[in-house]
């Protein structure tokens, strides 16, 4: 998963498309959790299409299960 974050900020959106798809969400510890909905939210606001209401949910998901406060403002500002 901080593989595809990594490529998703140089955006190399296959590399982190295949990351993201690599790991399951049950399967992260839960402080990695938020950002794996982070992840799919840049990746759906990255997208040809522009899917903001797609990226909105996850980033809504995000900050749900965010661990910090740090993390939490994170996925507000990418909201």
């Amino acid at each position: 998963m901080r593989v595809g974050l990594a490529a998703s900020q140089l955006r190399r959106l296959e590399a982190a498309r295949a990351a993201v798809a690599a790991v399951r969400e049950a399967d992260l510890p839960a402080g990695d959790r938020a950002w794996w909905w982070f992840l799919q939210g840049e990746l759906a606001d990255l997208a040809r299409a522009g899917e903001f209401a797609r990226a909105n949910e996850f980033y809504r998901r995000a900050e749900e299960a965010a661990p910090n406060d740090l993390a939490r403002a994170r996925f507000q500002l990418a909201a």
